[in-house]
């Protein structure tokens, strides 16, 4: 599944830089009232990322699966006025325990972080997104 063929993330333009990461170009569709990029969509660049690390780490379950966001939370650090590039992390024994999790029961919780740099490298957003993941066999109904 490529991230930025999600409806959604085409429309406010989010692509993939020449590393693979996953960016959002300064353009006047992201720009709020003041000119800067607006916060949703800032928001809509960490989801995004936070979902194709899930992709990259568990490319075996794509399609088998059902990952839902629970919640999000932010934290804007500064304006954002340029491109963006995102960096989202998880720790690799968060990642096994995912893992054990989803062979064991068939469903499973993670928290993906995430943080939104500037082109001088400087943050301007942090934020973590809390994942359900359930196999599409076991979903009810």
């Amino acid at each position: 599944m490529d991230a930025t063929a999600v409806p959604f993330a085409r429309l406010i333009g989010l692509r993939r830089n020449a590393t693979g990461q996953l960016e959002l170009p300064f353009s006047a569709v992201v720009h709020n009232h003041l000119g800067t990029v607006h916060a949703s969509a800032q928001i809509a660049l960490a989801e995004t990322a936070s979902g194709d690390l899930l992709v990259h780490l568990f490319p075996e379950w794509v399609g088998k699966v059902a990952p839902i966001v629970r919640e999000a939370r932010a934290k804007f650090r500064k304006p954002a006025t340029g491109t963006l590039t995102a960096h989202p992390a998880i720790a690799d024994e968060l990642a096994g325990q995912f893992r054990e999790q989803m062979d064991k029961k068939g469903h499973a919780s993670l928290t993906i972080e995430v943080e939104l740099l500037n082109r001088e490298g400087e943050v301007t957003c942090r934020a973590a997104f809390d994942w359900s993941i359930q196999r599409i066999d076991n979903r009810a109904g």
